[in-house]
């Protein structure tokens, strides 16, 4: 029987020790590498070889969202599973863009992330059902939402929040404003602050939700 090597990202160690019990039990998975964020999963995959990241959203440092976009032209031949609470349509829809395998929530049961693991490893793509209805809802009509009235961001901000949503690259927002790549990164960081928010997928959640990010 092959066995597939899996490395997980996760900032929670007892979630990683509980995915290995579960996939080492089965037998048909070896977990090669742990990583608490997208750098040290990136990090992991220069000296170990893998067939399954099985990752999280929310991770400090570099997010799920970010460390796919990474994975997707580093790795192209790397399957993800995604393994969150977060499943908010318009971010599944945004993973499953950048070419993400498979999409399950926290709350699955075990068995279903193991469903996962066998149909990515052979090929198949897997969503949930809940992941699955979460992407229908967000394709249903609704009410636009209004900005908060606590938050106002300068026309920088929005320019920098709309093209991070475009998925560029901080080098590539710095070129196409004409500004330095660390003042790139200082509206990042006010811009998370004023939406109080910890990360890019919060950001870009956020924004979509209250018409931020609207032309």
């Amino acid at each position: 029987m092959n066995t597939h090597r899996i490395i997980i990202a996760d900032d929670h160690q007892l979630f990683r020790d509980g995915v290995r019990l579960v996939l080492e039990h089965t037998q048909r998975f070896e977990v090669v590498a742990e990583a608490g964020n997208g750098h040290e999963a990136l990090e992991a995959l220069k000296t170990t070889e893998a067939d399954v990241l099985v990752l999280d959203i929310n991770m400090p440092d570099m997010d799920g969202l970010e460390t796919a976009g990474h994975l997707r032209k580093e790795h192209p031949q790397l399957r993800i599973l995604i393994v969150t609470m977060l499943g908010h349509g318009s971010l599944i829809k945004r993973l499953m863009r950048l070419g993400v395998d498979g999409y399950i929530l926290k709350e699955n049961s075990q068995k279903e992330m193991v469903a996962a693991l066998d149909a990515i490893v052979a090929g198949n793509n897997y969503y949930s059902a809940e992941v699955t209805q979460a992407v229908m809802k967000s394709l249903e009509p609704a009410t636009k939402k209004t900005p908060s009235d606590n938050v106002t961001l300068t026309n920088r901000e929005t320019e920098v929040i709309r093209m991070i949503a475009r998925e560029m690259t901080t080098q590539e927002i710095a070129d196409a404003l004409f500004i330095a790549k660390s003042t790139v990164i200082s509206h990042r960081k006010n811009i998370l602050r004023k939406l109080d928010v910890r990360n890019i997928a919060g950001m870009v959640k956020y924004a979509m939700e209250r018409g931020l990010l609207d032309d």
